[in-house]
């Protein structure tokens, strides 16, 4: 079964490099998401999904999500479907033990 032609568009940009000029570091029990792989990962999960959460279908914000949890997972942490996208608050539901996740970003 061949795949739709999205779809491989999405994976041929996942062999892309990623610069990461100017990006922090942001350590996560059992590594960090301050790789390409990671980076790759999430711009895949986002686009397969439209560019909108699927809670709510926001369009701002947007953040991968994890379905099994990265630090417990790790076969399956760059598996495009273990991933959902979510807007920042829905995100935040998932994860109300992450203080980080709270914090206000500065403008």
């Amino acid at each position: 079964m061949a795949l739709p032609a999205e779809m491989v568009a999405i994976l041929a940009d996942l062999a892309k490099p990623v610069d990461f000029t100017g990006q922090r570091k942001r350590k996560t029990r059992g590594g960090n998401h301050s790789n390409p792989e990671y980076y790759r990962w999430r711009k895949a999960v986002i686009e397969r999904d439209g560019h909108k959460c699927t809670e709510c279908g926001a369009t701002e914000k947007l953040t991968a999500h994890h379905i099994k949890p990265w630090a417990r997972h790790p076969e399956a942490r760059y598996d495009l479907a273990n991933g959902v996208t979510l807007c920042r608050d829905h995100h935040i539901a998932k994860h109300p033990h992450m203080r980080w996740m709270r914090r206000k970003k500065r403008t």
